[in-house]
């Protein structure tokens, strides 16, 4: 072998040397990567979640910004979101809402949970369980409008998973959106009412303070007075005081809590109307009694001759009345007879209705079934 062979011999044993030296080094590298930093390592999960029964799936969710992929459920859903534990950083860690500040306690809210590659801020949703110290969080998530996707924001200096449970919650769940208009719309009311409320009783003060002013007009007697004397004025000014009471009785809920708790204000408020009325009576009354004729002059008292005069009169007539109707009852009867003895009857038929008619003579002119 001369110089030049031998020189190429020994370069090629240095690169061999060198290649096996360095295969050496990768190899110890990485064994002890292996064995100090296994736990750490997170191979990136499936896209499609892994479903447990018909309306359960789960999944890892990785610091890496990967979309997971749940079922598809019908449209109008709404979703139950269970997420657990934490991932670590260098220097801090993070559970699905809040990381470590700098005494290691997990106080800093935090917005990297994607639900459809937006955060839960664009979403309507409600947090229903949140335990920070479990790291545990369970939210309502109304449909999206298509398949629920999961993921972190992508930080990749953090290692770890968060485990996800998605169920799909019993058609007829009212939705979240839905859910918080109702109590918006319930809140509204509950304003509304208390202005209605704080209105109501600002009114019913102010009546009460006005009432004071007229307290002559809840007082029976003084109305009574007031309409004898000034019934011209009253009838005068009727308009004005129906147009006043009117005003005041048509404010049913007012008059319906005052006639319950204070009585005595309507009474003040009704009183000129009352008193109106009282004298359109004394009006009337006045006006009646100017017009009635003068009464007649008392009757002349008879005496006791001219009342038994008089008795003696009717007597007389009715005794007359009586011998008048007894001869046309038997002027009747020979009629009856007269005419059955026409009729070819024999006797007893002839007999027997002339008794049937006598007799329903003498019941059409007796009430009482009697034969005078």
């Amino acid at each position: 072998m001369n110089a030049i062979g031998y020189a190429i011999f020994l370069v090629f044993l240095g690169c061999v040397g060198i290649g096996v030296f360095v295969g050496l080094c990768a190899l110890l590298f990485a064994k002890e990567y292996e064995t100090t930093g296994s736990t750490e390592r997170i191979t990136p999960p499936d896209p499609q979640a892994t479903t447990l029964d018909d309306s359960r799936s789960w999944a890892q969710l990785v610091p890496n910004g990967r979309e997971t992929f749940f079922p598809t459920a019908p449209a109008g859903s709404v979703y139950e979101i269970t997420i657990t534990g934490i991932v670590r950083g260098a220097d801090a860690a993070s559970d699905a809402f809040y990381f470590t500040d700098h005494a290691g306690n997990f106080s800093h809210a935090t917005s990297w949970l994607l639900v459809n590659r937006l955060e839960l801020r664009y979403h309507a949703y409600e947090l229903s369980y949140s335990d920070r110290c479990e790291h545990r969080y369970t939210l309502r998530v109304d449909d999206p409008g298509s398949r629920v996707t999961l993921a972190l924001r992508p930080w990749t200096s953090w290692r770890g998973a968060l485990f996800a449970e998605v169920t799909v919650l019993p058609a007829g769940t009212a939705a979240i959106r839905k859910s918080r208009e109702e109590v918006q719309k319930r809140s509204r009311a509950e304003l509304e009412a208390a202005k209605d409320a704080e209105r109501f009783s600002e009114q019913i003060q102010k009546l009460s303070t006005r009432s004071q002013l007229y307290r002559n007009w809840g007082d029976q007697e003084f109305r009574q007075k007031f309409a004898k004397v000034h019934h011209e004025d009253l009838l005068r000014e009727q308009h004005e005081i129906r147009k006043e009471a009117l005003a005041f009785l048509e404010q049913h809920d007012i008059v319906r809590y005052l006639r319950r708790h204070h009585p005595e204000i309507v009474d003040r408020f009704t009183g000129r109307l009352e008193t109106l009325l009282i004298a359109e009576r004394v009006s009337l009354d006045k006006r009646l009694a100017a017009e009635m004729p003068a009464p007649a002059a008392p009757r002349k008292r008879l005496s006791a001759d001219e009342v038994r005069t008089i008795k003696i009169h009717r007597q007389q007539v009715g005794d007359q009345d009586k011998v008048a109707l007894k001869l046309d009852r038997i002027q009747t009867r020979l009629q009856i007879r007269e005419r059955l003895e026409q009729l070819p009857l024999d006797l007893d038929e002839r007999e027997m209705i002339e008794r049937e008619l006598i007799e329903q003579i003498d019941e059409g002119d007796n009430p009482n079934g009697t034969t005078l």
